[in-house]
């Protein structure tokens, strides 16, 4: 059903179920996209719902999602992360005087169909 799986997504939901209940270990959760949608599926239990959804909405996970299906590459989100990171970074590394910069870019690239046939590309 999807064609391309999201398997950070999938780990994403169960560390963040399993914070709450073992029974998370249950589970079968599923995420990837199908064409241009996010399909997620989701727990029985209003309350792991809410729980999963929250994790997933926090720190605009889902947002960035949402952009890269669109076709953005996300450098914009990653230089603000990369930008607030080295603002936390410097003011906790004030007080001992010495700075690390470690600024460089993440962009996503649009993804392009995969073979699974090793002679296609001559690499395995």
């Amino acid at each position: 059903m999807l064609d391309r799986e999201a398997p950070g997504l999938v780990h994403l939901a169960l560390s963040s179920s399993l914070q709450h209940t073992r029974l998370a270990a249950l589970s079968r959760p599923i995420a990837g996209t199908r064409k241009n949608t996010l399909i997620i599926t989701l727990p029985g239990s209003v309350k792991a719902v809410r729980e999963i959804l929250a994790t997933l909405f926090a720190q605009d996970v889902i947002d960035h999602a949402l952009e890269l299906i669109r076709g953005d590459t996300g450098s914009n989100r990653h230089t603000k992360l990369a930008e607030s990171a080295g603002r936390q970074a410097s003011s906790e590394h004030d007080c001992h005087q010495h700075h690390h910069h470690n600024a460089h870019d993440h962009g996503h690239q649009i993804p392009k169909p995969r073979s699974s046939d090793p002679s296609a590309s001559g690499k395995l």
